[in-house]
């Protein structure tokens, strides 16, 4: 399963670098490949990005060939909010104070932020780390 590269030091982006480049351009676009595996938290679902543009990218589950669009805006809601300061529930909708209710959604948005999230299992919350 593909990792999302981890940030040298000389490349981690700082809060003004993240205001002044557009997200999408400076952490999710360049990781972005057909092929590319990633995994549910809990259960460790697989899915593969088959497909992508400038606007989001498909991404399917091995078992079973469904296919869900991951928006550009999810994420980058999703960063603006933990930019805020704000903890996401696991498996919760926008609405609900998560990212999505859905799993693939979730995992797709949690492996797009990648060195910028973390995950809490003790608290059960997605939070923003440091580089953010």
């Amino acid at each position: 399963m593909a990792k999302r590269k981890k940030l040298s030091a000389k490349e981690s982006l700082s809060l003004r670098k993240i205001q002044k480049k557009n997200l999408w351009d400076t952490v999710v676009a360049p990781g972005l490949q057909v092929g590319s595996k990633l995994e549910s938290r809990r259960k460790g679902r697989l899915y593969t990005i088959v497909d992508f543009d400038d606007q989001g990218f498909r991404i399917e589950r091995q078992d079973t060939g469904s296919t869900v669009r991951i928006t550009r805006n999810l994420i980058e809601t999703t960063a603006a909010s933990l930019l805020a300061g704000e903890t996401l529930k696991f498996q919760a909708s926008r609405t609900k104070g998560g990212i999505s209710y859905t799993v693939a959604q979730t995992a797709a948005v949690v492996w797009a932020l990648g060195e910028l999230i973390v995950q809490d299992d003790k608290a059960r919350v997605y939070r923003g780390t440091s580089d953010f």
